[in-house]
């Protein structure tokens, strides 16, 4: 799993961790909150940060392209300031620049 940018949930952005999953149906890959995976691993059906209902396709099978909606939603929250982590926060979750 990646430590990935924080995802704007209404509230104030918070770091979160995503899993690009690649979903059966659209054969595209979607980004995965881990709170949603783990409260969908009994059903096998994930909500993706774009809203999109993702039913993942076996692991053995190569990534699909990237969910545009996905990657906006991703970059558009990455790229605002975190002035409230540290420098040493943000490289422990790989966003050091």
């Amino acid at each position: 799993m990646n430590a990935g940018p924080s995802v704007h949930t209404g509230r104030e952005p918070e770091l979160m961790f995503l899993t690009w999953m690649t979903c059966i149906a659209d054969r595209l890959e979607h980004a995965v909150t881990d709170e949603q995976f783990t409260a969908a691993q009994r059903s096998g059906v994930y909500l993706a940060v774009c809203g999109h209902e993702v039913a993942a396709q076996p692991m053995i099978c190569p990534p699909g392209l990237r969910c545009r909606a996905c990657l906006r939603r991703v970059v558009a929250v990455s790229d605002r300031p975190r002035q409230h982590l540290s420098w040493w926060s943000r490289w422990l979750a790989g966003g050091a620049r």
